[in-house]
């Protein structure tokens, strides 16, 4: 269900939508622990995420543009009965994994899913003056602040999860009036934003539960060039 127009003839445009979404006979891939068959998948039920998303954007002068985004979700598992991963089979005595016939199932109904934080907030900025007759100068911020939430889908471990985090993203670039050239600078992930390393839930007596990580988590710069063939 979704809404969206203009406001102050047209500087301001909004829309907003609700949604529900449902994953029946949901698939997954869990993590055995068995080195001859690493990785199970198996039908783990109904996935549920609902809630509401927005976004605005407002033309404050010919030169400045500002838009503000977010969203509320909930995610959760509406059914799930599956196995066990191996971090729950050697801590069945502390969560609802129970062996059955020589295999270890769970029941995650009602549990959060993964990669679903329950609030996100963007605030965008794009502003641009004249530098002469023949020149401009172009600036791009972008940051976000967002709620904690589980990444690992098919181990669903919280031993390295993102926790209530923010970082942005800035260019500043050089073009002509035309825009045929730019030359910019920029820096991604500026605050070096980053999952937090949970030891007590690390199955791993030494703590040396590994994590893969995009190069995205990792703070970057650069100078890009960019030209148009017209």
């Amino acid at each position: 269900l979704g809404l969206k127009g203009n406001l102050w003839d047209g500087r301001g445009r909004y829309d907003i939508g609700l949604f529900n979404t449902k994953f029946f006979n949901l698939h997954t891939t869990v993590a055995t622990g068995n080195e001859e068959d690493p990785f199970l998948n198996t039908n783990a039920g109904i996935q549920r995420v609902q809630g509401l998303e927005f976004n605005f954007n407002y033309a404050a002068t010919e030169q400045l543009t500002v838009s503000v985004a977010g969203a509320l979700m909930d995610g959760e598992f509406v059914e799930f009965g599956g196995n066990c991963t191996l971090e729950e089979e050697r801590n069945n005595a502390s969560n609802n994994c129970t062996l059955v016939d020589g295999d270890f199932f769970i029941d995650r109904a009602g549990e959060e899913t993964a990669k679903t934080p329950d609030w996100k907030f963007v605030l965008s900025m794009d502003y641009w003056m004249p530098l002469g007759d023949n020149f401009k100068v172009n600036s791009n911020f972008k940051g976000y602040y967002s709620d904690g939430y589980v990444t690992d889908v098919n181990s669903f471990t919280k031993t390295n999860k993102w926790d209530t985090h923010g970082d942005f993203n800035w260019t500043v670039g050089l073009s002509d009036t035309e825009e045929t050239w730019e030359i910019s600078g920029f820096v991604r992930n500026a605050l070096g934003a980053k999952p937090t390393y949970h030891p007590e839930f690390d199955i791993e007596a030494n703590g040396y539960q590994s994590l893969s990580m995009s190069p995205n988590n990792y703070r970057t710069y650069g100078v890009n060039f960019r030209y148009n063939w017209q």
